[in-house]
């Protein structure tokens, strides 16, 4: 028989305990979401310029971003002195077009007169065409009416920023510049055939005139047409006149004469279509366009397999 449960004792004295040895360790947690996508940040972008010689904009290339559209703008010749703007570069692409867009400085008063004359870049001609039937040989700018006969025959333009580099060689010959082209793509440079054209050089207007650097993308067009500039001098719009003029690299080759003893001129006639397209083709020195990305020590990438 269970007897009854005695009295409880005293609390004994307090104590505290050593800490114990630590834990092992925990099991691995699962992964994380996804991050978001990382992007290439290029330090020292390029702003580049791009003419059709069409009343169509034409179109950024690849990789690119476009920045404007507008209208090809060419220089302007005030009083025989003459500034001009790179084909290459955004200066040479104006948002709208003007017939007469500056005005001469001095210290008191401003002038706009009939001696600006202002320079864009025309529209090239279609090879079923005759230059004198294409081309109007002027027309009157009607401020606030309808201009678009005008409009159609200036070239478009479009400004676009890009992290690769440009560059146009050229053969100075009527053939392509293929060893050039494989020279620089031992060299980590890209051929972009779409944008192969013919070697300009100048463009003059009354009496003065500019032209691109050979080594721009701009030297190298890819339509040849021997009206070279839409010339405005206050509402006047023209595009035929004896004194306007362009210079294109040529075959050279072709034309090698003995100039101590033949110092004819040697001349091709452009007007008539089949004569304009074998000038082209069989004279005209061709060029092609070079791109090269950037190094990549200039950019951050996101993706670790571009380093």
């Amino acid at each position: 028989m269970k007897g009854i449960q005695g009295i409880q004792g005293e609390a004994g004295p307090s104590a505290t305990g050593t800490r114990g040895a630590p834990g092992a360790p925990g099991v691995p947690g699962s992964p994380g979401s996804p991050g978001t996508p990382g992007s290439s940040i290029q330090l020292n972008p390029y702003i580049v310029a791009f003419h059709s010689q069409t009343n169509e904009y034409p179109s950024c290339m690849e990789g690119m971003t476009e920045l404007w559209k507008g209208y090809s703008f060419m220089f302007i010749d005030v009083t025989q002195t003459v500034t001009a703007q790179a084909l290459s570069l955004p200066g040479s692409c104006w948002r709208e077009f003007y017939t007469n867009p500056v005005m001469v400085c001095q210290s008191a008063s401003c002038v706009s007169n009939k001696a600006e004359f202002n320079f864009w870049l025309p529209v090239s001609i279609p090879d079923t065409d005759e230059v004198s039937n294409f081309y109007p040989q002027t027309r009157t700018w009607n401020e606030g009416g309808n201009n678009q006969e005008i409009l159609d025959k200036v070239s478009r333009c479009k400004v676009c920023v890009s992290d690769y580099k440009l560059l146009a060689v050229h053969s100075f010959s009527a053939d392509k510049p293929t060893n050039q082209i494989r020279a620089l793509e031992q060299h980590g440079w890209e051929h972009r055939p779409e944008m192969d054209g013919y070697s300009f050089l100048f463009a003059g207007g009354v009496k003065e005139g500019a032209g691109p650097s050979l080594q721009a993308h701009g030297s190298c067009m890819r339509k040849f047409t021997p009206v070279s500039v839409v010339q405005t001098n206050g509402q006047e719009v023209r595009w035929l006149s004896q004194n306007f003029a362009s210079i294109w690299v040529t075959d050279y080759q072709k034309y090698l004469v003995d100039h101590s003893t033949d110092d004819r001129d040697i001349e091709w006639k452009v007007n008539a279509p089949d004569s304009r397209i074998r000038f082209r083709e069989e004279v005209l020195g061709k060029c092609a366009i070079m791109k090269r990305n950037i190094n990549r020590k200039m950019r951050y990438v996101a993706d670790p397999s571009m380093h």
